[in-house]
């Protein structure tokens, strides 16, 4: 039975939730170690297709080799397997498999993938941005970019069409209000605000008091990221992290 993209896109969310780490050597994939998930790009895809449930007594998750149509393929195998593969990133439907050489991931809307990488440090499950060209980053810090992406044969393409922006964010550039234009470098004085890791992290990372700076003015899915100095600003890698939009005023 096909998989909707939808339930695809929840799972992998719900999964990237967990705490997974990185492991593309042992046969153990998407097994519970005791303390983490062990994934890599294209055991995490394909396990999710072949029904992982989260269950950390069963050998993979739940999930059952070779079941549901999904073949057991490399990242670079599972590009094959799509069809309407294309480097025109300007169009791409949530649920599709993202490709560059050796490795792949899902894309779930909003500009956004999750893959399993040990790429910025994340050692698993992670979050990253996508822009209309390929290009590939996680706040601020560019990796390798995307060279194609395809709808793959054991979903079944229930989400919107999106098409993406110029930049890694999905939503636009300066906002301008009656009494402030929001814009990369604009100065906030902050005291005791929510700080997280991710536009899409549910749980807090900490909270930040003192002078702080948009990173880069824009907003994603209701915040936008800071850091600590001038300086910083629009600088790959300086990116303190992201707080809701309500602070920003």
């Amino acid at each position: 039975m096909a998989m909707k993209a939808s339930v695809l896109i929840s799972t992998l969310k719900q999964f990237a939730a967990e705490p997974t780490k990185y492991d593309n050597k042992t046969t153990q994939w998407m097994k519970w170690n005791g303390s983490a998930w062990l994934c890599d790009c294209s055991r995490m895809i394909k396990g999710i297709g072949w029904g992982f449930s989260f269950d950390k007594s069963a050998s993979h998750g739940g999930a059952k080799y070779l079941t549901n149509n999904v073949k057991d393929t490399t990242a670079n195998g599972m590009i094959e397997t799509c069809s309407a593969v294309t480097d025109d990133f300007t169009s791409i439907t949530p649920g599709e498999c993202v490709w560059l050489s050796g490795h792949a991931g899902i894309y779930i809307g909003d500009g956004q993938v999750i893959e399993a990488t040990p790429a910025w440090s994340a050692d698993g499950a992670t979050y990253s941005d996508i822009s209309s060209t390929g290009a590939r980053s996680k706040d601020g810090t560019k990796a390798s970019s995307w060279a194609k992406h395809g709808k793959l044969p054991w979903v079944t393409y229930d989400t919107t069409l999106e098409t993406l922006t110029d930049t890694t964010e999905t939503t636009n550039t300066s906002t301008a209000t009656a009494a402030t234009t929001i814009e990369a470098g604009m100065k906030l004085t902050l005291d005791g605000v929510p700080l997280y890791s991710s536009s899409t992290a549910t749980k807090q990372a900490n909270t930040v008091t003192g002078t702080y700076y948009l990173w880069d003015g824009k907003k994603v899915k209701g915040r936008y990221r800071i850091t600590n100095k001038k300086a910083n600003v629009g600088v790959s890698g300086q990116v303190t992290g992201w707080i809701d939009a309500e602070y920003v005023v």
